[in-house]
């Protein structure tokens, strides 16, 4: 089985309708500050550990604070 992933991060959005799901489509909206969006991709349960390991060096790094303003300038 192959599937794949897309993560899309988005800002200053307005709900327009509610959403059409292909077959095994699972979409979850959820509104979140930077805090909360970096344990929500950082927590044991995430599924997209790539995604999660950049997160982490970011922080390891000190980088956060720049990729912070570039979701929310």
């Amino acid at each position: 089985m192959d599937w794949k992933i897309y993560m899309f991060i988005a800002r200053n959005c307005r709900k327009v309708s509610e959403p059409k799901l292909d077959a095994g489509e699972k979409i979850q909206m959820r509104e979140v500050n930077f805090d909360e969006f970096i344990e929500l991709f950082t927590g044991e349960g995430f599924w997209a550990p790539s995604f999660s390991n950049d997160l982490l060096r970011m922080k390891l790094d000190g980088a956060l604070p720049e990729f912070r303003k570039k979701l929310f300038p």
